[in-house]
């Protein structure tokens, strides 16, 4: 898939979002070219806000971690008032994940990583965790309160990276 996608134009893609519509398989594809392999950037922007939502909340209720992540930093990237409104709902819980399919379990974590960059939060944190360091990012001060509560009862690299969002909202005043 990335080789694949490394050469596809912006007006190839926008065909291949179109042709996948409603196709679960083609869907996760194509959030994953989307958002995992950072197409985002090229396709023209009519393009990413007809497509952002359905695609995002794809890999927002996928069920590897991996794939949620690399939809939550796209999002993060993006930045906009639907970015927003998707990370605000990953933060308050309000996406089902999926449940893995018994016959896939046993999948090797690897296959979903397609960009070979870096997420030092990849599964260190939950969702919400990093839904709120991302919308801190964004200087979203309408999750305050939200980030808070979850700060109260966080342990570890969760109450670490909570107090960095809330550290980051402070500083936005």
């Amino acid at each position: 898939l990335a080789r694949l996608a490394a050469g596809l134009s912006k007006e190839e893609l926008t065909t291949v979002f179109e042709t996948i519509r409603g196709d679960a398989g083609g869907t996760n594809g194509a959030a994953r070219l989307l958002l995992g392999s950072g197409k985002w950037r090229i396709v023209d922007r009519q393009v990413l806000e007809e497509y952002l939502e359905p695609l995002a909340m794809r890999g927002l209720g996928h069920p590897r971690a991996v794939s949620r992540t690399l939809a939550l930093t796209a999002l993060g990237e993006i930045k906009g008032p639907k970015t927003v409104q998707l990370l605000c709902r990953v933060l308050t819980s309000d996406i089902s994940i999926e449940e893995l399919p018994e016959g896939k379990k046993s999948e090797p974590y690897g296959i979903a990583r397609i960009d070979g960059r870096s997420y030092p939060l990849d599964e260190k944190v939950s969702d919400q965790a990093y839904a709120a360091l991302l919308l801190a990012k964004q200087k979203n001060r309408d999750c305050l309160p939200r980030i808070q509560h979850l700060a109260e009862t966080a342990t570890g690299e969760e109450w670490k990276v909570l107090q960095q969002a809330l550290k980051l909202l402070e500083q936005s005043r």
